[in-house]
């Protein structure tokens, strides 16, 4: 009698991570994000927090850093030669080149607990090299953003009850700038804890939703004139064992 021979056993690869850059900052960082649009996405915004107890003051920053990996001549910025069609696709980064890191700017805040950048727009597809298919080379798309849109914009959950919306824009050196575009007040619900952007349809980057240390949760409405709480309503009727108080709702998505 035979015997059937033995599955294969898939053995998953080990990934090692390791310690690329660290950097102290004046205040506790407590949350971060990469900007994903397109042009942008090597910058990285940090939210901290510090609480002083003795003068009830939470206070906070927004620092933001570009993170680039040197390319194979040792530039940080990458200069490409144009592909003869107005697209330039970006160079290898060199092997074992090392991380690049650079704060662009720091804005004071109230303490910072959250931190969502807006969703990139619709893309369509144009050939150039970079994004190609895994099963067929030939077929290869670039994201080419469509025109008319906002600039990247990041939403912040404050301490102070607040909901803050920063714009990102850059000048003719390419340095970056946040600047304060909206600020919504929520306070009557306690601490702002967690925020995200509505996806999808209208309603992209026009619609918030906001998470409060008195359980409720708000849904913001961003108008021309300015942002209002359109809604609001209790996220849950849990409590603290033997204190009596509502738990926090700290997450939305």
């Amino acid at each position: 009698v035979e015997e059937e021979p033995s599955p294969t056993r898939l053995v998953a690869p080990v990934m090692a991570a390791r310690l690329v850059h660290a950097a102290t900052l004046p205040l506790h960082a407590d949350c971060c994000e990469f900007c994903p649009f397109e042009g942008h996405q090597h910058r990285l915004l940090v939210g901290t927090y510090s609480l002083k107890e003795e003068e009830g003051i939470r206070e906070g920053q927004l620092h933001l850093f570009s993170c680039r990996l040197p390319d194979e001549r040792g530039n940080a910025d990458v200069d490409v030669e144009d592909d003869g069609e107005g697209r330039a696709p970006p160079a290898a980064p060199s092997p074992g080149g090392e991380l690049r890191v650079q704060e662009e700017c720091a804005v004071p805040s109230p303490g910072v607990f959250a931190l969502r950048w807006s969703h990139p727009p619709p893309c369509r597809g144009a050939g150039v090299p970079g994004l190609a298919d895994d099963h067929n080379q030939d077929n290869e798309q670039r994201l080419v953003e469509v025109a008319g849109e906002e600039p990247p914009m990041v939403a912040q959950a404050a301490a102070d009850g607040t909901l803050r919306v920063y714009e990102l824009s850059e000048d003719e050196a390419a340095r970056a700038a946040l600047r304060l575009r909206e600020t919504v007040e929520l306070d009557e619900h306690g601490l702002c804890l967690g925020c995200d952007w509505v996806h999808g349809g209208a309603a992209r980057n026009r619609r918030l939703l906001c998470s409060h240390s008195d359980g409720t949760l708000c849904e913001v409405q961003r108008g021309e004139a300015a942002a209002e709480v359109v809604q609001s309503w209790g996220a849950h009727t849990l409590g603290y064992a033997g204190a009596g108080a509502g738990a926090e709702a700290w997450v939305v998505a």
